[in-house]
Protein backbone atom coordinates (compact mmCIF):
# COMPACT_ATOMS: atom_id res chain seq x y z
CA UNK A 1 0.00 0.00 0.00
CA UNK A 2 1.53 3.55 -0.71
CA UNK A 3 1.74 5.71 2.02
CA UNK A 4 -0.20 8.68 0.32
CA UNK A 5 -3.09 6.14 0.60
CA UNK A 6 -2.87 5.77 4.18
CA UNK A 7 -6.67 6.74 4.46
CA UNK A 8 -7.77 3.11 4.57
CA UNK A 9 -8.21 1.44 8.32
CA UNK A 10 -6.21 -1.01 7.92
CA UNK A 11 -2.90 -1.32 5.93
CA UNK A 12 -1.11 -4.92 5.54
CA UNK A 13 2.62 -5.23 5.40
CA UNK A 14 4.21 -8.26 4.62
CA UNK A 15 7.65 -9.25 5.93
CA UNK A 16 10.31 -10.62 3.57
CA UNK A 17 10.60 -14.01 3.04
CA UNK A 18 13.01 -14.28 5.68
CA UNK A 19 10.34 -13.50 8.49
CA UNK A 20 7.68 -15.16 7.11
CA UNK A 21 4.97 -13.74 9.44
CA UNK A 22 2.56 -11.10 8.42
CA UNK A 23 1.67 -8.47 10.88
CA UNK A 24 -0.48 -5.55 10.27
CA UNK A 25 -0.13 -1.78 10.97
CA UNK A 26 -3.09 0.22 11.47
CA UNK A 27 -3.11 3.12 9.74
CA UNK A 28 -5.81 5.69 10.39
CA UNK A 29 -3.43 8.44 10.90
CA UNK A 30 -2.47 9.49 6.79
CA UNK A 31 0.90 11.63 6.08
CA UNK A 32 -1.48 14.07 4.16
CA UNK A 33 -3.24 14.81 7.84
CA UNK A 34 0.21 15.57 9.83
CA UNK A 35 1.46 17.19 6.61
CA UNK A 36 -1.55 19.56 6.35
CA UNK A 37 -1.24 20.03 10.57
CA UNK A 38 2.73 20.95 10.54
CA UNK A 39 2.42 23.05 7.40
CA UNK A 40 0.64 26.46 9.13
CA UNK A 41 3.03 26.02 12.11
CA UNK A 42 5.57 26.17 10.02
CA UNK A 43 3.93 29.23 8.12
CA UNK A 44 3.44 31.10 10.71
CA UNK A 45 5.71 30.47 13.55
CA UNK A 46 9.67 31.58 12.45
CA UNK A 47 11.23 30.43 15.81
CA UNK A 48 9.85 27.06 15.21
CA UNK A 49 10.91 26.70 12.18
CA UNK A 50 14.54 24.37 12.73
CA UNK A 51 12.01 22.32 15.24
CA UNK A 52 9.31 21.86 12.86
CA UNK A 53 11.64 21.21 9.61
CA UNK A 54 13.07 18.07 11.81
CA UNK A 55 9.36 17.04 12.65
CA UNK A 56 8.57 17.00 9.01
CA UNK A 57 12.07 14.99 8.42
CA UNK A 58 10.36 12.32 10.66
CA UNK A 59 7.26 12.49 8.46
CA UNK A 60 9.65 11.86 5.66
CA UNK A 61 11.34 8.97 7.12
CA UNK A 62 7.95 7.23 8.18
CA UNK A 63 7.01 7.58 4.43
CA UNK A 64 10.22 5.90 3.04
CA UNK A 65 10.35 3.34 5.79
CA UNK A 66 6.71 2.02 4.54
CA UNK A 67 7.92 2.59 0.86
CA UNK A 68 10.62 0.20 2.20
CA UNK A 69 8.76 -2.26 3.42
CA UNK A 70 9.16 -1.81 7.29
CA UNK A 71 8.08 -4.33 9.06
CA UNK A 72 7.15 -4.61 13.11
CA UNK A 73 9.71 -6.97 14.70
CA UNK A 74 8.66 -7.87 18.40
CA UNK A 75 11.37 -10.99 18.19
CA UNK A 76 15.13 -10.91 18.26
CA UNK A 77 16.98 -10.35 15.22
CA UNK A 78 16.94 -13.28 12.14
CA UNK A 79 20.07 -15.41 13.32
CA UNK A 80 21.77 -14.56 10.29
CA UNK A 81 21.09 -10.80 10.59
CA UNK A 82 25.01 -10.54 10.91
CA UNK A 83 25.66 -11.64 7.70
CA UNK A 84 23.39 -9.63 6.07
CA UNK A 85 24.37 -6.28 7.60
CA UNK A 86 28.22 -7.45 6.69
CA UNK A 87 26.40 -8.17 2.92
CA UNK A 88 25.29 -4.68 2.84
CA UNK A 89 28.44 -3.18 4.31
CA UNK A 90 30.57 -4.99 1.21
CA UNK A 91 27.71 -3.16 -1.09
CA UNK A 92 28.49 0.04 0.43
CA UNK A 93 32.21 -0.51 0.39
CA UNK A 94 32.43 -1.16 -3.15
CA UNK A 95 30.57 2.17 -3.95
CA UNK A 96 27.29 0.96 -3.90
CA UNK A 97 23.93 1.62 -2.31
CA UNK A 98 22.69 -1.28 0.03
CA UNK A 99 19.94 -3.47 -1.85
CA UNK A 100 18.53 -4.67 2.16
CA UNK A 101 15.47 -2.86 1.98
CA UNK A 102 14.74 -4.73 5.41
CA UNK A 103 17.77 -2.47 6.84
CA UNK A 104 17.32 0.43 4.94
CA UNK A 105 13.39 0.06 6.43
CA UNK A 106 14.58 -0.24 9.95
CA UNK A 107 16.76 2.86 9.36
CA UNK A 108 13.85 5.16 7.88
CA UNK A 109 12.37 4.46 11.24
CA UNK A 110 14.70 4.33 13.85
CA UNK A 111 15.25 8.16 12.54
CA UNK A 112 12.13 9.03 13.11
CA UNK A 113 12.12 8.05 15.87
CA UNK A 114 15.15 9.82 16.65
CA UNK A 115 13.50 12.79 15.09
CA UNK A 116 10.16 12.64 16.80
CA UNK A 117 12.06 12.72 20.49
CA UNK A 118 14.44 15.40 19.56
CA UNK A 119 11.32 17.54 18.26
CA UNK A 120 9.67 17.62 21.02
CA UNK A 121 13.18 18.39 23.76
CA UNK A 122 13.98 21.12 21.34
CA UNK A 123 10.41 22.21 21.08
CA UNK A 124 9.80 22.20 24.94
CA UNK A 125 12.73 24.54 24.70
CA UNK A 126 11.53 26.94 22.18
CA UNK A 127 8.76 27.50 24.15
CA UNK A 128 10.61 28.19 27.65
CA UNK A 129 13.00 30.73 25.95
CA UNK A 130 9.70 32.43 24.74
CA UNK A 131 8.82 32.53 28.49
CA UNK A 132 12.26 33.92 28.83
CA UNK A 133 11.66 36.73 25.76
CA UNK A 134 9.11 37.91 27.26
CA UNK A 135 10.12 38.24 30.67
CA UNK A 136 7.53 35.64 32.44
CA UNK A 137 7.59 33.46 35.24
CA UNK A 138 8.18 30.02 33.95
CA UNK A 139 4.80 28.57 33.18
CA UNK A 140 4.33 24.35 33.34
CA UNK A 141 4.41 22.84 30.18
CA UNK A 142 0.67 22.92 28.12
CA UNK A 143 -0.91 19.71 29.49
CA UNK A 144 -1.03 17.30 26.77
CA UNK A 145 -1.02 13.55 25.96
CA UNK A 146 2.54 12.14 25.27
CA UNK A 147 2.15 8.81 25.91
CA UNK A 148 3.78 7.64 22.58
CA UNK A 149 6.33 10.18 23.00
CA UNK A 150 7.32 8.98 26.41
CA UNK A 151 7.21 5.34 24.60
CA UNK A 152 8.99 6.45 21.59
CA UNK A 153 11.83 8.78 23.74
CA UNK A 154 12.31 5.47 25.89
CA UNK A 155 13.22 3.47 22.77
CA UNK A 156 15.59 6.22 21.74
CA UNK A 157 17.41 6.26 24.71
CA UNK A 158 17.90 2.37 24.18
CA UNK A 159 19.29 2.77 20.46
CA UNK A 160 21.71 5.29 22.16
CA UNK A 161 22.90 3.74 25.35
CA UNK A 162 22.06 0.04 25.37
CA UNK A 163 24.63 -2.11 24.20
CA UNK A 164 21.99 -4.17 22.04
CA UNK A 165 19.98 -1.46 21.18
CA UNK A 166 17.01 -3.05 19.87
CA UNK A 167 18.11 -6.56 18.68
CA UNK A 168 15.96 -7.85 20.67
CA UNK A 169 12.52 -6.53 19.18
CA UNK A 170 11.20 -2.92 18.98
CA UNK A 171 9.17 -1.87 21.53
CA UNK A 172 7.36 0.89 19.32
CA UNK A 173 5.44 0.13 16.54
CA UNK A 174 4.98 1.90 13.28
CA UNK A 175 1.28 3.36 14.09
CA UNK A 176 2.73 4.15 17.84
CA UNK A 177 5.31 6.43 15.78
CA UNK A 178 2.78 8.40 13.81
CA UNK A 179 0.44 9.01 16.71
CA UNK A 180 3.72 10.36 18.42
CA UNK A 181 4.33 12.78 15.99
CA UNK A 182 0.53 13.46 16.14
CA UNK A 183 0.97 14.54 19.53
CA UNK A 184 3.91 16.43 18.87
CA UNK A 185 2.14 18.78 16.49
CA UNK A 186 -0.63 18.63 19.61
CA UNK A 187 1.89 19.78 21.88
CA UNK A 188 2.75 22.68 19.57
CA UNK A 189 -0.21 23.70 18.50
CA UNK A 190 -1.30 24.04 21.92
CA UNK A 191 1.39 25.59 23.21
CA UNK A 192 1.35 28.04 20.18
CA UNK A 193 -1.78 29.26 21.01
Amino acid sequence: MAFSDARTELSSLACRADCGIIYHVKSALSVEELASRLLPLVENHDDLLAVLDYAAGALLCLMEAERCGFKEREEPCAPNYQDRVATLIREMQAGGRPQADFWIAGWHFNSALVRIAASYDRAKGVFRQRQRNQGAPRKPDVQHDHTRIDKIRKEVDSLKHVPTGNAEGRAVRFQEALVGLEELIDFITASCA
